[in-house]
């Protein structure tokens, strides 16, 4: 039986934003940039592997938190604003899905 799980954006205006972000390669670091106004955050693979993420750049390697295969990360209710965030991927020919809502 397939299970599947519901990916609520709560306390946010209509306006969300979606971005696919490529890895084209493994063990990696890229960065992404937030939305200015940015008050909650969705992330996830969209393949099966373990993304590290960090806030200050080189740390995604060393200093990180990780998102475990089939998981996604959901800040909210935090001040991201103008935040960048580093990811690193253990697999390379994939994709971070970002959700924003502002």
């Amino acid at each position: 039986m397939a299970v599947s799980r519901i990916i609520s954006i709560e306390d946010v205006s209509e306006n969300l934003g979606v971005s696919n972000v490529p890895i084209p390669t493994a063990d990696l670091e890229q960065s992404f940039a937030l939305n200015p106004n940015v008050k909650q955050v969705l992330i996830r693979l969209r393949e099966r592997g373990i993304i590290k993420i960090a806030f200050s750049a080189g740390q995604s390697g060393t200093s990180f938190f990780t998102i475990p295969p089939g998981v996604t990360m959901n800040l909210d209710k935090v001040n991201l604003a103008s935040t960048t965030i580093y990811f690193q991927c253990n697999v390379g020919s994939t994709n971070l899905e970002i959700l924003q809502g502002v």
